[in-house]
């Protein structure tokens, strides 16, 4: 059974809440407490926004918990046919990979 908190997160990512007629996706800050399933709120609303045709980048600052998420997740994304639009890695891996899709920055 999923945690009041993690229904809630995902509904604002989604943009699902706002009142007016039709869900719009605008910039939200979602405060999860330790323990309340911010992997699996990431997870959710990545897989439904790459359904939905949007690429998705999760961010951490930590390598370790980045790769632990994506793996925990990785069957579910294949299962839905979206791995290669959702992407985990960390803030400076997925800032990167963003700035250089068109090519290297640096040259």
């Amino acid at each position: 059974m999923p945690h009041a908190a993690q229904v809630i997160a995902i509904m604002r990512l989604l943009g699902m809440g706002n009142f007016k007629s039709e869900p719009i996706l605008t910039n939200q800050l979602v405060e999860v407490l330790t323990g309340q399933g911010k992997s699996l709120i990431m997870a959710v609303a990545s897989a439904t926004l790459a359904l939905l045709g949007a690429d998705c980048y999760c961010a951490c600052y930590s390598e370790y918990l980045s790769k632990r998420d994506f793996d925990d997740f990785k069957s579910l994304f294949q299962h839905l046919g979206v791995l290669e639009k959702v992407h985990y890695g960390t803030m400076e891996q997925l800032s990167e990979s963003v700035i250089n899709q068109r090519g290297s920055i640096r040259d």
